[in-house]
């Protein structure tokens, strides 16, 4: 199975795993997962490392060095990744939602058929079976 992490996920992976629920644990630690991470993430994360440095002490370069020595493979932006965004669907009732990098990554997910994982409540709110909440 092709997992694609959600960036929160992403630096808890590989800098403070406790925070990692036993169920994502087994799912990243099963013999037929390849893990992938997304160069959306390295650019949120230069984003949010550039406003707040106290917050997010690592930049996306050391980020991405990490990631690589770790196995994970990085999942570069295609064209049909981006188009993928019009066929996202969210439950009428769903809280709203307005982080573009997440919108693109679940596109990621659901063209390249991987399993998004995440720990954001708000992405329950997609109707999408790419979308696991861990």
């Amino acid at each position: 199975m092709n997992i694609l992490l959600d960036t929160h996920i992403l630096l808890w992976l590989l800098f403070d795993d406790s925070k990692l629920s036993n169920n994502c644990k087994n799912i990243l630690s099963s013999q037929d997962t390849y893990i992938f991470f997304s160069v959306i993430s390295l650019w949120e994360i230069e984003i949010k490392h550039n406003k707040y440095p106290d917050r997010f002490p690592y930049d996306a370069e050391i980020v991405y060095k990490l990631a690589k020595q770790s196995g994970l493979r990085l999942l570069s932006l295609s064209p049909e990744n981006i188009f993928m965004i019009r066929t996202l669907t969210r439950t009428e009732s769903a809280k709203a939602h307005h982080d573009p990098f997440d919108k693109i990554m679940i596109s990621q997910a659901k063209a390249e058929r991987m399993q998004f994982i995440t720990h954001d409540e708000l992405l329950l709110g997609y109707n999408e079976p790419c979308v696991s909440w861990v």
